[in-house]
């Protein structure tokens, strides 16, 4: 958080992280506290993207390479909606409650 408060003020912010480095526009000077979000997406995007943990998870803890990929994918990767999407009025997509299962 100290590095993106530093570059607050700069149009574009570079972040060094490990062996990475995220380079993005800040072109409305955002404050660090934004700045933490848009670093965020791009570092899940990259979590996202690379499979070696799955398999890395897995052999140490003694489970199915398949279903460590399904709860990555449930967490990272699946669209879920929540219930209070209903109750605010909001309706994206299609939909599989237990309405429609019962």
């Amino acid at each position: 958080m100290d590095e993106l408060e530093n570059q607050k003020d700069k149009k574009v912010v570079v972040v060094k992280i490990g062996d990475k480095t995220y380079t993005f526009n800040n072109p409305y000077k955002d404050g660090a506290d934004e700045l933490q979000y848009t670093l965020a997406e791009k570092l899940y995007n990259d979590y996202r993207k690379d499979n070696k943990d799955v398999s890395e998870i897995a052999e140490k803890n003694t489970l199915k390479k398949e279903n460590v990929q399904k709860c990555k994918d449930h967490i990272f990767n699946n669209e879920h909606l929540l219930d209070q999407y209903e109750e605010l009025g909001i309706h994206l997509g299609h939909k599989c409650g237990p309405k429609e299962v019962a």
